[in-house]
């Protein structure tokens, strides 16, 4: 798997290049109806399901790879590519659970599934340290992707795209 993972970086980054040049991003999915005045556009967010898929792929794929290396478990690519996209797949779905309760059950479920998927093969006690472990390894990376984009975007959006705006630009 160590061979594989650089490659199957390159081909996610490179997949998603390809996404974000297709799809440009633009409004369809309404997170936030609210309108503070009369006239008001309300706020829309637009989520492409296979960019989704493929980001929740991928972290997913991460987390359950560094969550068994951290705790010296054998691990084969197939079993955690399989939990991946049952992940993946359930993060795509998951845009249409309306109700809270229901939502963090069926989260815990899919988690649990896709630790026993990836794993099948350890005991109890290490299940459960598993379980807990990929979950904290899931926020982890989940916030240090969200602050990794964050500050990135920021200087991102002040260097110039073009030879003609080369010289109107400001650098912070």
């Amino acid at each position: 798997i160590i061979k594989l993972f650089p490659v199957l970086h390159f081909l996610c980054k490179s997949l998603f290049c390809i996404l974000h040049s297709m799809t440009n991003y633009s409004p369809k999915v309404v997170y936030n109806n609210t309108r503070k005045k009369k006239g008001d556009i309300p706020l829309k967010t637009t989520v492409y399901g296979d960019v989704l898929f493929l980001i929740n792929l991928s972290m997913d794929f991460l987390s359950l790879f560094i969550s068994g290396r951290i705790l010296h478990l054998e691990c084969k690519s197939r079993y955690l590519l399989i939990a991946s996209v049952i992940g993946g797949v359930y993060g795509v779905l998951a845009l249409l659970i309306k109700s809270t309760l229901l939502g963090v059950i069926l989260n815990t479920s899919v988690y649990i599934a896709m630790c026993l998927i990836a794993y099948p093969k350890v005991s109890m006690r290490v299940f459960l340290k598993l379980c807990v472990l990929f979950y904290g390894v899931s926020l982890l990376c989940g916030g240090a992707v969200t602050a990794f984009y964050s500050f990135f975007d920021k200087i991102l959006h002040n260097i110039p795209l073009s030879s003609q705006s080369a010289g109107k630009a400001k650098i912070p």
